[in-house]
């Protein structure tokens, strides 16, 4: 299979409010993207914050789209928006990340390594299953330690074995377009407001022979959600939980009950640590 780095990729990224993670991200962005090859492509998901659409506009460009949204609705629907908009692969991206040195090349190289690759999630300090060095846990970049440096420390001491995962992590999710004319949108109208529509989306690709794979060389910092309150997050959480394992009650137990007893991340979880560790100790001795 083709490893082509200058494959055209478009990310796809739903607006709603953050004004200052949305500035970070983009910024981010133009420092690591190739925007003569790739787009991004924001939806405003009609945001209550006067700052975000003029700053949106600012942003428009060849190949930095902007749809704009009458009125709000919701984080599953305007995913199927860029999709439907974008005829090539996708990165789904939220606003509180920080991407990193060739991001999109990496992540579409690991891609293509298999025909039966359908998404790839990169690592990062807080993305469930992906998270490094504390796995499912939110964590902190080391202090005095750029996301930048971070990230290229990752992927020095990365062992690329880029293993196979129950689900992606939605915070950046890579998509082949193949896949997506195979298993189609999210499920916008379960799934609305979000939580559970990408491990929808991965259940039904699983049901159809595709898996989904951990990109352990990139990193892309992901601050956390702030799109609902703590409490109506869990509930919603809970909710689409109870839909998720209804619909797909042996692909949840069991494929979650393997990744588990085999931690094919182990290794680069012990090294981060470890360069965690490093990184705090000097920074204590300075």
């Amino acid at each position: 299979m083709s490893q082509n780095i200058n494959r055209k990729v478009d990310i796809i990224i739903p607006v709603y409010n953050a004004f200052d993670d949305l500035k970070k991200c983009v910024e981010s962005l133009k420092s690591h993207t190739d925007l003569s090859i790739h787009r991004i492509i924001f939806i405003n998901d009609c945001s209550s914050d006067e700052k975000i659409l003029p700053y949106l506009h600012e942003q428009s460009d060849k190949n930095i789209i902007l749809i704009n949204n009458e009125k709000n609705k919701g984080f599953s629907a305007n995913v199927n928006i860029g999709i439907e908009y974008s005829n090539q692969d996708v990165i789904l991206l939220n606003t509180d990340t920080i991407v990193t040195h060739q991001w999109i090349e990496k992540l579409s190289r690991c891609a293509y390594r298999q025909e039966s690759i359908a998404t790839v999630t990169p690592l990062s300090n807080n993305a469930t299953l992906c998270s490094v060095p504390l796995f499912c846990e939110e964590n902190e970049i080391p202090e005095g330690v750029s996301v930048d440096e971070y990230a290229r420390e990752i992927e020095r001491i990365s062992l690329k074995r880029y293993p196979i995962i129950p689900v992606a992590v939605g915070f950046c999710m890579y998509i082949k377009r193949k896949v997506i004319e195979e298993v189609g949108l999210f499920d916008a109208k379960t799934f609305g407001r979000g939580y559970g529509e990408e491990n929808d989306f991965c259940n039904r690709a699983i049901q159809l022979g595709f898996c989904h794979v951990m990109c352990d060389d990139t990193f892309v910092y992901h601050k956390g959600s702030e799109s609902f309150l703590e409490k109506e997050k869990k509930e919603y959480m809970l909710q689409n939980d109870k839909i998720l394992r209804k619909r797909y009650p042996y692909i949840m137990k069991e494929v979650l009950d393997v990744y588990l007893r085999q931690m094919p991340n182990w290794e680069i979880n012990a090294n981060a640590k470890l360069f965690t560790k490093v990184s705090f100790s000097n920074k204590k001795k300075n």
